[in-house]
């Protein structure tokens, strides 16, 4: 299973803090490995998201899809932002 991420999530990202950066790269590797990971903290959405998934880092949301055996990142942002923009 392969992450697909947009550039402009991983911009943001190289732009955090180097901590931060790696708990997410670190989230992401056993996301990879297990989309379900009972470990990690893992919500499904609900309403018109339903086939959508919310991973929490910290302060951090990463809102992502299963689609054809692949894990797509659809949005990153901080906890209060986040569900704002979608």
């Amino acid at each position: 299973m392969d992450i697909k991420i947009p550039n402009r999530h991983l911009r943001r990202i190289r732009k955090l803090p180097p901590k931060i950066q790696s708990k997410i790269f670190e989230n992401l590797e056993e996301l990879k490995e297990n989309p379900f990971n009972p470990i990690l903290d893992i919500d499904p959405l609900k309403g018109k998201y339903k086939s959508f998934y919310r991973l929490r880092i910290g302060e951090m949301r990463i809102i992502y899809y299963i689609e054809e055996g692949d894990i797509v990142v659809s949005a990153f942002d901080f906890r209060g932002d986040i569900y704002k923009k979608n």
